[in-house]
């Protein structure tokens, strides 16, 4: 149909001799005689496997960017919402609750606070390694300490689901590395760890210095994940609810393997359905 008109052009893929699909457009123009036969065509070849990539690449990093607002729109109207009925349940009946009352309902608006910030903290996180602006701020620091750190401010959330976060491996280990990152990354593998952990679960938190990587690993006894689960975790579009109807942001484990990766290192999961889940990251020593 498009060589009966003078002009036209073709999109289309082949095969090099090195087995890779390169793109290539036609454009061609066409000569006819007076019965309407073609006398001749000029074709003018060119090889745009380059923009193709280019605009399939822009193609995800819109849909990436869509999702991420529908995700964002809806995680953060969630604590929102918490934060402004408990802080008028409280205005409400402030000389009517008792000081337990008061306290209790000014913790859950703090905690929500605190963890409400977190997450745009993550998102910033995520902006910048987007849009290749992440620089970072590369300090040695005792691995074990810091991660000390980050199991005490996720520790009221095992908390409720009884779970137990055990820390093994030695306390000499050194890593230099962004320390906000990485700290932002292990929040993130234990926070996942304890969503997908039933009651009177358990969760350990390794480290082991081998050659010149070291190894984190955040495993736990929780549902575990079929292959084709596991396959899709690292998509900004991959969401899964809790064992107790937990929510997420979906670009938790995407923005881990983004900022990994910028370190150089890094992350994958072994999985076993019924029996949980181990993730790894492997950093520079």
């Amino acid at each position: 149909m498009e060589q009966q008109k003078t002009q036209y052009t073709i999109k289309f893929r082949m095969l090099n001799p090195e087995g890779k699909y390169e793109w290539i457009q036609n454009n061609t123009s066409a000569t006819y005689d007076s019965n309407g036969n073609v006398l001749r065509r000029i074709v003018q070849a060119r090889n745009i496997t380059k923009q193709v990539e280019l605009e399939n690449e822009l193609r995800k990093q819109n849909e990436d960017k869509d999702q991420f607002i529908r995700i964002l729109g809806h995680d953060l109207r969630n604590p929102f919402n918490a934060l402004i009925g408990f802080s008028n349940l409280l205005l409400e009946n402030l000389h009517n609750y008792d000081i337990k009352m008061v306290e209790d309902l000014v913790r859950i608006i703090n905690q929500t606070s605190i963890n409400t910030y977190e997450m745009l903290d993550q998102i910033m996180l995520w902006i910048k390694s987007q849009s290749g602006k992440l620089e970072l701020e590369i300090v040695p620091f005792n691995l074990q300490q810091e991660i000390i750190k980050v199991v005490r401010s996720v520790e009221n959330v095992a908390v409720k689901k009884d779970i137990k976060i055990e820390i093994t491996g030695s306390d000499s280990i050194f890593l230099s590395a962004d320390i906000n990152i990485f700290k932002t990354v292990l929040r993130n593998l234990i926070s996942n760890a304890i969503k997908f952990t039933d009651l009177n679960g358990r969760i350990i938190v390794s480290t082991e210095k081998k050659e010149q990587q070291v190894l984190i690993a955040v495993a736990d006894n929780g549902i575990g994940m079929e292959d084709d689960v596991k396959a899709k975790i690292w998509d900004i579009n991959y969401t899964s609810s809790g064992t107790k109807g937990e929510q997420g942001a979906g670009f938790g484990l995407n923005l881990c393997k983004k900022l990994i990766e910028r370190h150089n290192g890094q992350i994958w999961v072994e999985s076993t359905p019924g029996k949980g889940s181990k993730f790894i990251v492997s950093l520079p020593a």
